[in-house]
């Protein structure tokens, strides 16, 4: 009889439990959402890896994606914005949002938007970077390496560098 009554007892407390871990994972999705923008990928990533309820974390998402908390689009011209500012190229930029999971429909409308004059970004990033150094091929060399590993197209690259040399 005692057994009974203590097994019903921890069953009420799992339904308690399994309500309470819901508010949790909704409370901290919204913790999350606070701070900044995350991609519908990334934020169930970060869901997972607290918590372990796949089916409850994939329905959340979809209600925040439905009520406008979750949006991929406004992720990724935030994102492209952002990064762009800090003169990174389309090529890097293109990278990191597919460590995100981010669709390339998004990503290739956003980065083909025009928004941004890659070129200009490049040129600017050179003339910042050789701001009072003796131009010569090795060091033309070295900055273009550079512009391919910030994520710069070649043909971006050798506009920049062309404006670039004629500049010094």
């Amino acid at each position: 009889m005692q057994r009974q009554v203590l097994q019903k007892q921890s069953n009420i407390n799992l339904l308690k439990n399994k309500s309470d871990d819901k508010k949790q994972v909704r409370n901290y999705a919204f913790y999350l959402l606070a701070r900044r923008d995350y991609s519908q990928f990334e934020l169930k990533q970060k869901l997972m890896s607290r918590y372990a309820q796949e089916s409850f974390i994939d329905e959340l998402i979809e209600e925040l994606v439905s009520a406008g908390w979750v949006d991929d689009a406004r992720y990724v011209e935030s994102f492209v914005r952002s990064k762009s500012e800090k003169c990174f190229g389309p090529n890097y930029i293109r990278y990191e949002l597919e460590r995100k999971g981010i669709t390339d429909d998004y990503l290739n409308e956003q980065l083909a938007s025009g928004d941004v004059d890659w070129t200009a970004q490049a040129t600017s990033l050179l003339k910042k970077r050789l701001r009072g150094k003796d131009v010569n091929q090795e060091i033309l060399i070295k900055q273009k390496r550079y512009l391919y590993q910030r994520g710069f197209e070649p043909e971006q690259i050798k506009m920049a560098l062309d404006q670039v040399t004629s500049f010094f």
